[in-house]
């Protein structure tokens, strides 16, 4: 029997979120259909109820898979590196996520205040962003909780519009220039 642990069921549930991802790519979300995602994705319509009670359902569990899978490619790049990996760093994986993924983002994200992929990198992002801003020997307890929470608020509400707007114009302007912009006004000693 298919359950959400089986293996089975997860690969189709991504094999699902891929095929809808495809499909963004050719056409708006409105024209995408139930019928042709499974038509797509070669599986039954009960199959697809199975995963997700409609498209809307379906571009959440597909952020959740995008978002699992850029958290996922951030703690590996993080362990692989010492602790000369920079917010930079962070930055350019998540701009290159984001612009692989664009048809996606820019719907996903004209629905949303953040962008649920944050949620998923709180500990990753202030472990690197933490000893950016606040200091090299940077401990997480030694700053003051509420203050993190704070900053990542403001942080993440303000990555969101930035990135919206960066879609809107089709994701023109390289990762360089965006990391200018951001360390421009967001820390300018940060800049180097």
């Amino acid at each position: 029997m298919n359950t959400k642990n089986n293996k089975k069921f997860q690969e189709t549930e991504q094999m699902i979120c891929n095929t809808f991802l495809e499909l963004l790519n050719k056409k708006s979300f409105s024209e995408i259909t139930i019928t042709e995602i499974c038509r797509e994705a070669g599986i039954t319509r009960a199959t697809f109820y199975a995963h997700c009670k409609d498209t809307r359902e379906l571009m959440s569990r597909t952020d959740a898979m995008l978002s699992a899978d850029m958290a996922s490619s951030l703690w590996q790049y993080n362990s692989s590196h010492d602790e000369s990996w920079r917010l930079e760093d962070c930055f350019r994986q998540l701009f290159d996520h984001i612009k692989s993924h664009r048809q996606f983002y820019r719907i996903y994200i004209s629905h949303i205040q953040i962008l649920p992929l944050f949620e998923k990198l709180p500990d990753a992002y202030l472990q690197i962003s933490g000893r950016d801003i606040y200091g090299s020997n940077l401990q997480l307890d030694g700053v003051n909780a509420r203050t993190l929470e704070f900053h990542s608020s403001f942080f993440y509400a303000g990555m969101t519009a930035f990135l919206s707007v960066w879609l809107k114009g089709d994701c023109r302007e390289s990762t360089e220039e965006l990391l200018k912009l951001i360390y421009d006004q967001y820390h300018p000693s940060q800049m180097q």
